[in-house]
């Protein structure tokens, strides 16, 4: 093959990552909507949507080999144990997200679910002393400035709102967890092999809260079940896989650019299904948070 060809290609398989990678973004970015629709719990809602998509997940591990082709390595027991584990924090993610999809607005939730970055840069910074690059101290004062203009009026608003806020940014935290710790242990495993043990974690972490909860379970409608399928297909298994495929072949700074479409898809889509108005100082807020997790992206 001519290095011509082989350009050639490697540009190709850029400008198809960076498709996935958009309409990943777009895919997860009308999650919110489909869990503000759904007939059962919030949390309930979690565990369908992972246990709906956990056969199809593990179907596709199957045909991908359930370890990387040049690893020499086999994964040992504390390995599986690691994916697990990420699995559980997907499922405290999901459970704190779409409650707060409840109680605040969905741009409210979206953006405030999307600082992890910010958490995990921190991380780097302060539990590991990686010195602190001045793109993250921009970016946490941008962040921090933004949110603080986003949710000045939920401040005004009724004990709900407040209570939504603030499960958003307790998702950051469990979100940011989830990347660490997939991150360790996603260096030994497929990309499908390891969303199908998560979720199998998170499906069970899930369906335990959801029994203490006492939420509606069991849907009872058929258009209650496509509400779900929906969620399980394009939101964890189309939006997810297609950027997991993405990312190997982008830039981080490129790769982060892009992402950030998923908060501003979920702004829009609460406008448009649920009249969720923001006003021009909230935008503003919006904006400026987007930023200030860009630059935080860059440190990671």
């Amino acid at each position: 093959m001519s290095a011509h060809s082989i350009v050639f290609q490697c540009k190709k398989k850029r400008q198809l990552a960076l498709l996935y990678l958009i309409i990943g973004a777009i895919t997860i970015g009308f999650a919110p909507v489909l869990v503000r629709l759904s007939q059962v719990g919030p949390i309930s809602t979690g565990f369908w949507r992972v246990a709906i998509a956990f056969p199809i997940l593990t179907l596709l591990s199957m045909r991908q080999g359930s370890t990387l082709p040049n690893d020499e390595e086999i994964p040992a027991f504390k390995d599986y144990l690691w994916v697990l584990f990420s699995g559980i924090l997907f499922g405290g993610d999901l459970a704190t997200w779409h409650l707060s999809i409840h109680f605040t607005s969905i741009a409210n939730s979206t953006l405030l679910a999307n600082v992890s970055p910010v958490i995990i840069a921190l991380w780097g910074w302060l539990v590991l002393g990686k010195t602190p690059k001045k793109k993250l101290i921009i970016g946490l004062l941008l962040a921090i400035f933004g949110i603080a203009i986003l949710i000045h009026p939920s401040l005004h608003m009724n004990q709900n709102t407040r209570i939504g806020d603030s499960l958003a940014l307790i998702t950051a935290f469990f979100y940011a967890g989830y990347l660490l710790v997939l991150n360790r242990a996603r260096r030994k495993f497929t990309t499908f092999s390891s969303m199908a043990l998560s979720t199998f974690a998170s499906m069970l972490t899930l369906l335990l809260i959801t029994l203490i909860s006492g939420e509606a379970f069991i849907p009872t409608t058929e258009t209650a079940w496509l509400v779900l399928i929906a969620l399980a297909l394009f939101a964890h298994i189309l939006g997810q896989g297609l950027i997991a495929y993405a990312l190997p072949y982008l830039s981080v700074t490129f790769s982060s650019t892009a992402l950030l479409i998923q908060p501003m898809v979920a702004a829009m889509a609460g406008w448009f299904f649920f009249s969720e108005h923001l006003g021009a100082i909230q935008i503003i807020g919006i904006f400026i948070a987007l930023i200030g997790i860009f630059l935080a992206k860059q440190t990671i």
